[in-house]
């Protein structure tokens, strides 16, 4: 298995290198190298704090910033944010209304299965991050699915051909019941392809069409 290199922002050229071939993985892993956190005990609100600004840079520059880069901010965030219930610091609650608007944690994502209440790891933050994002695409694949348009089956039938051959079934015995035309042609389709074309026959006044009660028996009869 090849081992991708990891970008530095010393190693590109400048921040535009960087954001062309990096993924959010690259980022986290440079800004806490950056940064000097402890990769066995990631400070979150710095993490994201800088993560954030080094976006809000790349918009300065009016660069094109990777969807899964701009996903992993708002994963960040709603990760933020849940800590933030549990710490119920005010100076951190102010710092996170000021995040720029584009990436508040919507209910929408879903949540890190990270603890909130223990040290972090970097390696368990990645690896949380990347199943989350398997999630949402997972959610948007059954989204896109639910979403897609039913074809319409439209069947080439021509009724007086049916109409015929219905008639010269029936015309054998005179009379008929309906259920027993069905079992006669299995391979047919009941309403379009016997009851529509018996339609097509009463209306030539070819047969007659009765049932005895509501909802019972329909009983044919040529004419």
């Amino acid at each position: 298995m090849q081992v991708q290199k990891q970008l530095s922002f010393e190693e590109a050229s400048s921040l535009e290198a960087f954001v062309k071939d990096a993924t959010w993985k690259d980022l986290l892993i440079e800004l806490v190298r950056k940064n000097e956190l402890d990769p066995w005990n990631i400070d979150i609100t710095k993490l994201v704090a800088s993560y954030i600004a080094t976006i809000r840079q790349m918009r300065l520059l009016d660069l094109h910033i990777p969807a899964n880069i701009m996903l992993a901010a708002a994963l960040l965030v709603r990760l933020k944010s849940d800590m933030l219930s549990f710490g119920n610091e005010a100076e951190q609650e102010e710092e996170y209304v000021q995040s720029p608007p584009n990436l508040e944690a919507s209910v929408l994502l879903p949540k890190l299965r990270l603890p909130v209440k223990r040290k972090i790891t970097l390696d368990e933050l990645i690896s949380a991050m990347d199943e989350a994002l398997k999630i949402k695409e997972e959610r948007e694949r059954r989204s896109l699915e639910r979403t897609k348009p039913m074809p319409i089956v439209v069947y080439g039938i021509d009724i007086t051909e049916e109409a015929n051959e219905l008639y010269n079934i029936i015309s054998s015995s005179r009379h008929m019941e309906f259920s027993k035309l069905v079992e006669m042609l299995p391979e047919k389709d009941p309403l379009l392809e016997i009851f529509v074309p018996l339609l097509f026959l009463a209306n030539e006044n070819k047969v007659e069409l009765f049932q005895e009660q509501f909802f019972g028996e329909i009983r044919i009869r040529v004419v």
